[in-house]
């Protein structure tokens, strides 16, 4: 592909000299000086040519490998004056959506969409769909702020936050990516074991030269990533499809799992497959991959068209993951879950008793074969056994299949995740190889020590997912908030701000995490025994108090100005609702306002409209 580049750049302009009879041309549109200049050299015997032939191929892939600069590199097709939508100008669009898709099919979705299946069956389907919209409207945010700004998310905030505040962002953000990169690696070694036998700390290790398909990828172009991306969702969609189509649920069933309901029994593992959904490391990246196509942000008109389509794209490929998970969540419902089981001491999965189970059971069961079955622990490491026991070894093989492709792909993401934040809030180039070297190495720590736990303790590879995603749950607001903050500010985004139900909607989501992960922290700390109660309540109110304080600093001037409207907001109604003209109304100085009489409808909407006209 570089190859091809250079010598379109070379032999093009040969071939249009020789055409115009002329060896002394404008060269302004080419990309670079260094490009005039071989360029200009062509009308020179061909050993000279062939030499600036092969010193363009020696220096631009060191420009690729040092580091990821996508930025501008597609134009895409415009809109027509009379058109309201084009597929054209779509396609030209698309591509960012799927790759932003891959980490809502990580390896950390496919454990809870299984643990949902088993252990409520369809009952948490509302769950699934009502968060994948909800990541819609903040993905559609995060596009936007990176299509309006021309920066995404890192840089804004070292640009907008104080020095102490974006070194914390940045702390948790790293954080995030290295908890997913250690589910990634886990679930590429399960994988392994499964298709190929290997032990699981030779896959783990193994892991470790898939870097190389990101860097041989990247020298491609953004397309080419993109395409890559597109063709692993494919691969997902055939192995958990096929599973699938081998038990499919009850229509019946399904619908009633859309309306909202969380049994007494469901309440952790709903809280898992929300927590399991929104990444903060997703937000990063795609404020940043849009970036890619490039747009002339002083025109209005271009930068709606684009946070349309964008969305669009978003929108897409959402819908597949979501169609995906629902498809892993409907295969174990169908073949594991049991009322006896949910409601035992430890909610738990119907699993029928095989050698490729050894988990302390919580009762016994009878499986959808009629089998005597046992209570048990289900997770990604020991799923497979579970399916080929029902579904034959066909199905645990294209089960292990969609794991790879997931594991592979989280990966990528997390690579690419990684070199922008690291470029955003360091302001520094790391190269590519140093940068999955760095991460993979922290990385394949705590997975190796799970493997080699895994044969004394059988869930430590599954519990390792697990406090993978408790890491993502608690790091997510901390990218979610600063894009409330960049999104509302009319200064930032101009006519291009956050309507005001999105506010509102992506606002009340965040305080729902935030105080979901408050609690989190009462129940794990709590919960270590060898610790006095009245010091493990101490430190779970001190986790809190510090959690509920470091993110309130992330938006602590937009709260305040938002407790002074709501403020003036409370003195309107108290005029509206004791005093009789506007003589009477005082201000906050004491003084009179203008002697003008109001009705209460008229002066509840003046109100209003002062309250909702300064969200931001």
């Amino acid at each position: 592909g570089v190859s091809g580049a250079v010598k379109n750049i070379i032999h093009s302009h040969s071939s249009s000299a020789k055409a115009n009879g002329e060896h002394s041309r404008s060269w302004s549109h080419l990309n670079s000086q260094e490009d005039v200049e071989i360029a200009q050299d062509i009308s020179m015997d061909s050993s000279v040519v062939q030499h600036q032939e092969n010193q363009a191929w020696a220096e631009i892939p060191v420009r690729y490998f040092r580091y990821v600069d996508n930025q501008g590199e597609i134009n895409p097709r415009h809109e027509q004056p009379d058109e309201t939508w084009s597929w054209r100008t779509f396609l030209s669009y698309a591509g960012p959506g799927f790759l932003v898709a891959i980490a809502y099919l990580d390896p950390g979705n496919l454990e809870a969409d299984l643990q949902a299946g088993s252990y409520t069956k369809y009952q948490l389907t509302w769950v699934l769909l009502g968060t994948s919209l909800i990541g819609l409207v903040i993905q559609g945010m995060s596009a936007r702020l990176g299509i309006v700004t021309g920066k995404h998310l890192a840089q804004l905030c070292r640009q907008e936050y104080s020095a102490t505040k974006w070194v914390s962002l940045w702390v948790m953000s790293e954080i995030s990516i290295i908890a997913s990169d250690v589910q990634a690696v886990i679930t590429s070694a399960v994988a392994l074991k499964i298709l190929f036998g290997l032990p699981l700390w030779m896959g783990c290790i193994l892991t470790a030269f898939d870097a190389l398909t990101f860097l041989s990828l990247h020298l491609l172009g953004i397309r080419s990533l993109e395409g890559f991306f597109v063709a692993i969702v494919a691969v997902m969609s055939i192995c958990f499809f096929y599973t699938f189509s081998l038990n499919p649920p009850s229509p019946v069933e399904v619908l009633q799992g859309v309306v909202p309901t969380i049994p007494s029994y469901g309440l952790s593992t709903a809280v898992g497959v929300v927590g399991s959904l929104i990444l903060p490391q997703n937000y990063y990246v795609h404020s940043a991959v849009v970036l890619s196509r490039k747009i002339d942000r002083r025109n209005a008109v271009e930068v709606r068209e684009a946070n349309k389509y964008m969305l669009a794209d978003a929108g897409v490929a959402l819908f597949v993951a979501f169609l995906l998970n629902f498809a892993v969540i409907s295969n174990f419902a169908e073949l594991f879950f049991h009322i006896d089981c949910a409601t035992a001491s430890t909610t738990s999965a119907c699993i029928a008793d095989s050698d490729g189970f050894h988990h302390h059971h919580y009762g016994t069961c009878t499986t959808q074969d009629n089998e005597q079955g046992f209570c048990q622990h289900i997770g990604l490491s020991d799923a497979d056994a579970a399916l080929e026991h029902v579904l034959g070894h066909t199905a645990g093989y294209v089960w292990a299949l969609g794991l790879l492709a997931s594991g592979q792909s989280s990966t990528m993401t997390i690579t690419y995740a990684g070199q922008f934040i690291n470029e955003g809030f360091g302001e520094f180039h790391i190269p590519l190889y140093q940068r999955i070297s760095l991460c993979r190495l922290v990385a394949l720590i705590p997975s190796v020590i799970a493997a080699v736990l895994e044969a004394t303790y059988p869930s430590s590879m599954d519990d390792a997912t697990q406090v993978g995603n408790i890491i993502a749950s608690i790091c997510v607001p901390f990218a979610i908030l600063p894009m409330l903050k960049f999104c509302t500010s009319t200064r930032l985004m101009g006519e291009h701000t956050m309507s005001v139900w999105s506010v509102y909607l992506v606002s009340a989501v965040t305080i729902f995490l935030i105080i979901l992960n408050c609690g989190l922290f009462f129940e794990y700390i709590i919960a270590l025994k060898f610790l006095p109660v009245f010091l493990t309540t101490f430190l779970s109110c001190l986790a809190s108090v510090g959690y509920l304080y470091l993110n309130y600093q992330m938006v602590d001037e937009e709260m305040n100005i938002l407790a002074l409207r709501c403020i003036d907001y409370l003195e309107r109604c108290y005029c509206c609702c004791f005093c009789t003209s506007g003589s009477d109304r005082p201000t906050r100085n004491g003084q009179k306002k203008s002697n003008v009489e109001m009705s209460d409808s008229q002066c509840l909407d003046t109100s209003s409209t002062a309250l909702f006209n300064g969200h931001q």
